[in-house]
């Protein structure tokens, strides 16, 4: 009896120190991307604009609707409480997953607000929720739950249709097999925008795919021909960090210390993020679409980041150095949408 008391008392005063270390951040970071100025960010006037059309499922997706409807009924339609919805479902759903499967939550933490919190939480706000409940559904590829993953899957389609491409996941490997052809697959992503075979994939893609899936591939495509859309550069500071976090956890993945679960789900992080490697750089001639689509795998970076610093026996100066990177990069990211 004596045992399972100390017990409890140690539980709870975990769970108050967790408390104390994420409330307040988590707290800010929703205040923050509900009532930011309109204007600040990419989308938030295009925004504005498309809570004023009737319901089109193909526009966007019943989520959107839904959450218009209750911002409406409850909130007399404030724009403000709007973006405060999507930010707490999709800052919740983020920190429930990095808390429950980062070997270093607060680090994992801390790359999501650096990385990726004004990207999914302040611009692509439905995506962003969307990608949440991805990364909550590779518990469910590991652990071979089908229905599990594909009810995830389904949530997070409703929040972007996108998000569907993510049902070819289940059938990804838990196991370390074919590893040379992730070890290629961002130069094979590479050689193939030299080819222009994507291109045309794209193409074709465009005039087959259901309409909800394809208008906004036509829209870019459109955009693309009349050239007013970037293409990716490959070779940047930024893309040579990741590829750097990637392979380096290819080169010292066997020489972790991780549960069984763990090197599972980390591995199909991994993964993951050699194919969106594959996507940037293979879609490169579309910028906007090669990073969106790509942004569902690099979001493993919150988990493969932190494993950097076991890598090395000089932890504190390796933990120093991400820390570093990670301010430069939000300070980065500020910068970008303040000029916008």
């Amino acid at each position: 009896m004596h045992i399972n008391l100390k017990k409890t008392y140690l539980n709870r005063l975990k769970i108050s120190k967790s408390f104390f270390i994420y409330f307040p951040v988590v707290a800010l970071i929703i205040i923050v991307a509900g009532f930011r100025p309109i204007g600040l960010d990419l989308d938030s006037n295009a925004y504005i604009e498309a809570l004023s059309f009737n319901v089109n499922f193909i526009d966007k997706e019943p989520t959107f609707w839904i959450i218009r409807y209750m911002n409406n009924l409850f909130f007399q339609g404030n724009i403000h409480f709007f973006f405060l919805i999507y930010a707490i479902i999709g800052v919740s759903i983020k920190l429930y997953v990095i808390r429950k499967f980062s070997v270093s939550p607060i680090f994992s933490f801390a790359t999501y607000i650096s990385m990726f919190f004004i990207l999914q939480e302040m611009t692509q706000i439905r995506a962003g929720v969307a990608i949440g409940i991805v990364f909550w559904a590779i518990n469910d590829v590991v652990k071979k739950q089908a229905m599990s993953f594909l009810l995830k899957i389904f949530m997070a389609t409703l929040f972007h249709y996108s998000a569907i491409i993510m049902l070819i996941f289940y059938f990804f490997s838990t196991e370390k097999k074919i590893m040379v052809f992730y070890f290629l697959l961002p130069i094979i992503g590479i050689a193939m925008s030299f080819s222009h075979v994507l291109f045309f994939a794209t193409q074709y893609l465009a005039s087959v795919l259901p309409e909800f899936l394809s208008a906004k591939l036509k829209i870019y495509l459109f955009l693309m021909k009349e050239k007013q859309l970037k293409s990716v550069t490959p070779f940047n500071f930024g893309n040579f960090f990741m590829l750097s976090v990637y392979y380096l956890n290819f080169i010292f993945f066997d020489k972790l210390k991780l549960s069984e679960f763990y090197k599972k789900y980390y591995l199909l992080c991994l993964k993951l993020l050699g194919w969106g490697f594959f996507i940037l750089f293979g879609f490169s001639f579309i910028e906007v679409f090669a990073y969106r689509l790509a942004n569902y795998s690099f979001f493993s970076l919150v988990f493969l980041l932190p494993l950097v610093i076991e890598f090395f026996c000089e932890k504190y100066f390796m933990f120093f150095f991400l820390t570093i990177y990670l301010i430069y990069t939000l300070v980065k990211n500020i910068n970008i949408m303040l000029k916008f």
